[in-house]
């Protein structure tokens, strides 16, 4: 974000690795870095709703210089860690 702040001149980039990741997976994801055990509730697919979605950062590797060096596990392991002391300040 603050790449973008300072070199984006107003700009739009997708911060991405170009790899299709399921709901699922990120689910698992977070049940795995909560250390939690609970099932998934599905839902019927809503009017309107993208099926699939791969976000490609080209345009930020060569107007920022970023790219993704973060692993989809690791990103879910900080950013539950990062909630949960959060929700640990409030209470």
């Amino acid at each position: 974000n603050l790449l973008a702040l300072e070199h984006g001149d107003n700009e739009i980039f997708n911060l991405g690795w170009g790899r299709q990741v399921s709901d699922y997976e990120i689910f698992d994801g977070v049940r795995k870095a909560l250390e939690v055990s609970v099932e998934p509730k599905h839902a019927d697919r809503r009017k309107g709703e993208i099926e699939h979605i791969s976000l490609d950062a080209t345009k930020a590797r060569s107007g920022l210089g970023w790219e993704p060096t973060i692993p989809l596990e690791e990103g879910l392991k900080r950013a539950t860690a990062f909630y949960k002391e959060k929700l640990a300040e409030k209470s």
